[in-house]
């Protein structure tokens, strides 16, 4: 997990920041049209063996920097759009520590990646890579829904359930929850159960099931 620092920009150029390691001042500045220089001036450490580690975000951009000693340093987001200023100018420069350190971000990184790897593509009839969850992606994101959110989804017995489809009425309301990352993300900062759903409807003596979606393991898109 990260704490939120504040933010940097043309209104708010800079921005003084107590860590517990070092206490940092960060500022921004408009070097052209087209790129930001953030500058970090950091007193002298409060332990012997410590450092920071920051996120830089805009809705487009991100940078880590990652310090050890006191001093200063800077990086510089290049060669953004008009399109990438303009969010800058309206959202700022976001600035956020990490509460961890490096050496267990980067394993919690790679279980985060293990939530969305598996599942990418259209493809029903490929074992990894296409529409299906493969089964160490689905155990993953069944761990992050126990572990972040306390929701343990029980496995059934009898995976398929048929239901005369006579006793189905327009309007019923299908809920729905696909464990390939980004559905279990949405569960855990919304707190719902589901995190998309459908309508079934009898059109012309035919019994639909109607939705609105867009995603890479569906042949059709925007609809």
């Amino acid at each position: 997990m990260n704490k939120y620092v504040g933010l940097v920009n043309d209104k708010n150029p800079s921005l003084q920041y107590d860590s517990p390691c070092f206490n940092t001042k960060i500022s921004f500045t408009k070097l052209s049209a087209n790129s930001i220089r953030v500058d970090l001036e950091l007193s002298e450490a409060k332990g012997k063996i410590c450092s920071d580690l920051y996120l830089f975000s805009t809705p487009s951009n991100t940078h880590i920097s990652h310090v050890w000693h006191a001093g200063k340093r800077h990086f510089t987001f290049k060669r953004l759009s008009s399109a990438q200023m303009l969010e800058i100018e309206h959202y700022g420069i976001h600035v956020f520590r990490f509460c961890d350190k490096l050496v267990n971000i980067i394993p919690d990184v790679l279980k985060t990646l293990m939530l969305f790897v598996g599942s990418s593509g259209a493809d029903p009839h490929k074992i990894i890579g296409g529409s299906h969850i493969p089964w160490f992606q689905e155990r993953a994101n069944l761990n992050f829904l126990k572990n972040a959110m306390g929701l343990e989804l029980k496995k059934r017995s009898n995976k398929i359930t048929y239901i005369d489809k006579k006793d189905i009425k327009s309007g019923s309301f299908v809920i729905i929850l696909r464990l390939d990352g980004l559905a279990p993300m949405i569960s855990y900062g919304t707190g719902s159960r589901a995190t998309h759903c459908a309508v079934t409807m009898w059109i012309d003596n035919e019994l639909y099931v109607i939705e609105s979606r867009d995603g890479d393991y569906w042949p059709t898109h925007g609809i």
